[in-house]
């Protein structure tokens, strides 16, 4: 009787110790196959296959189910938003455009200055300095003349002073012939102060002419230079017209008409009888007012 129940008893925990070992390992495989259905690749796969995997490993459909079932649903990836498209090429194609635009428009302006523009500033320039040059020159001419008319007068006016009498002697000294001898001195220099009276007159004559050539390039020089007009005279004179305008309307006497007149009298009447009313009121006397 010990034996068998000394047998019985080692067979019991044998199996008792069986069953914890089992229990242990269920237990392990269990936690293993929870961390492996957690895993981040195995949760993006579908239940079957998982569900086919455990069961090839040795677990039971419940545990599986049970296992499944305890795992967190699989978290869904990261979405971000699509990044907007690059603008730089939009921007890099409106530059260009404008490039070209301003380019394009330069050159059609630097042709038609040159075309149209620029020869006429050439010509107005040049124009100009042919008129200085023409003008210097008539100045010139006018100088010249006038240095030569001047110089032309002075000579005259050299020549036409009268000559120089030598004193006479006194006739105490002079005896008879020598006046004798000076009778035909005396004649030549009655015939010189004819002669260039004479000279006088025919440059005097010939004056006039050089005169009237020197007026003709005065008049000519007058009309070829350029008269000044002034910028502001038609201005001027609207703004005395429009000034003497106005005072005459701000100062004219006001003429009305007769029946108009009339009526400003009757007004002015009516103003003034109204205001001897408000001005003189009827004061009565205390006398009146208190009754006997």
């Amino acid at each position: 009787m010990s034996d068998s129940d000394a047998s019985n008893a080692s067979n019991v925990a044998t199996k008792a110790d069986s069953t914890t070992s089992e229990a242990s390992s269920r237990e392990g495989l269990l936690a293993k196959a929870r961390a492996f259905l957690r895993q981040p690749d195995v949760l993006s796969r579908d239940v079957a296959t998982r569900r086919e995997f455990l069961i090839e490993k040795g677990l039971d459909t419940e545990e599986v189910d049970q296992l499944i079932s305890e795992t967190p649903p699989p978290v869904p990836p990261r979405t971000y938003p699509q990044p907007a498209p690059s603008k730089l090429p939009v921007i890099l194609y409106a530059t260009m455009k404008l490039l070209l635009l301003l380019t394009g428009a330069s050159v059609v302006g630097a042709a038609m200055y040159f075309t149209y523009i620029y020869p006429k500033l050439a010509a107005t320039f040049g124009a100009r300095s042919k008129l200085l040059e023409h003008q210097t020159d008539l100045l010139r001419r006018l100088h010249t003349t006038g240095e030569e008319t001047r110089k032309h007068r002075v000579g005259n006016q050299v020549h036409s002073l009268p000559p120089t009498v030598s004193p006479k002697p006194d006739a105490a000294e002079t005896p008879i012939t020598a006046e004798a001898e000076d009778v035909p001195v005396r004649l030549e220099e009655q015939k010189e102060p004819q002669s260039q009276t004479r000279e006088t007159q025919e440059v005097q004559e010939s004056q006039p002419s050089s005169y009237d050539r020197l007026y003709t390039s005065l008049q000519r020089l007058r009309d070829a230079l350029p008269r000044r007009k002034p910028q502001y005279g038609s201005t001027l004179q609207d703004m005395s017209d429009m000034t003497a305008l106005i005072t005459s309307k701000m100062y004219a006497p006001k003429v009305h008409s007769g029946i108009e007149g009339e009526v400003r009298k009757e007004i002015r009447a009516a103003k003034g009888l109204l205001l001897n009313r408000k001005t003189f009121t009827s004061i009565r006397p205390q006398s009146e007012a208190i009754t006997p």
